[in-house]
């Protein structure tokens, strides 16, 4: 298991990470000059380094952290996919206790400024200092979780689960035996009224199988990070630009 210290960096870098993408997009705020913009991506780059985030970074989050805004001409579904890296928070937040145990009920990225304490008075120690780990059984657990998510968004074209006698918990029991049986009590399950149809995960209300394929696109990339993460925090040896140099959009 990696250290709070190491897991709270991981945190703090990913939400600046998101705030250097909303500088370079400007979401929301299309008449802002790229001059203000760029004032603002040099005081988060200077607030990372003089807090001692430096030496936690990857090197492809260090250099888009020194490119000015506006210098790479990134289209928007360039910037949308470096974004849901950040989704992972959630998954890392849990893990040092700073949030309740999360579903996939959103799509969206949280804004995790107030519970990193991420402002001029930032105390990089002492922040990490008050994290404490869960226990290795809720880490397990989420692991079986997370991984069970990612094996879903990744069957969409199997025999899956249209039809009679094809339910989801059939499925991975066929696959995998007993080994998700506890990790499955975690997880919403849309139970069907009619024998002509079949069980399956729930997500924001809606049954996986029966969401748009942008929908499946979009959770299979968040599931891929958020699998990813929780390895990542149980794995010393794991890298986490190795994780970023493994993604492939879907």
């Amino acid at each position: 298991m990696r250290s709070e210290k190491v897991i709270f960096a991981r945190a703090v870098i990913l939400q600046c990470f998101d705030d250097r993408i909303v500088l370079e997009m400007d979401w929301g705020k299309s008449t802002r000059p790229i001059s203000e913009r760029e004032a603002d991506r040099i005081g988060i780059r200077n607030w990372l380094r003089n807090k001692g985030y430096d030496p936690y970074m990857t090197a492809d989050e260090k250099a888009f952290f020194e490119l000015p805004v506006g210098k790479a001409s990134f289209q928007k579904n360039e910037l949308e996919r470096m974004d849901i890296r950040c989704k992972s928070s959630d998954i890392i937040l849990w893990g040092l206790d700073l949030r309740e145990q999360n579903d996939l009920s959103q799509f969206s990225v949280n804004d995790n400024h107030k519970v990193l304490n991420i402002c001029p008075e930032h105390d990089f120690t002492a922040e990490a200092g008050k994290c404490v780990l869960r226990s290795v059984d809720e880490f397990n657990c989420r692991k079986d979780v997370e991984f069970l998510w990612y094996w879903r968004m990744n069957q969409m074209d199997a025999r899956a689960t249209k039809g009679a006698n094809h339910h989801i918990t059939d499925m991975i029991e066929h696959e995998f035996g007993n080994q998700y049986q506890d990790a499955l009590h975690h997880i919403e399950l849309y139970t069907p009224k009619v024998s002509t149809s079949s069980s399956d995960f729930v997500v924001c209300n809606l049954v996986v199988r029966e969401l748009y394929r942008w929908q499946i696109q979009l959770l299979k990339t968040i599931t891929y990070w958020r699998y990813q993460a929780i390895l990542w925090m149980t794995d010393k040896n794991m890298k986490w630009d190795e994780i970023e140099a493994g993604f492939q959009p879907a």
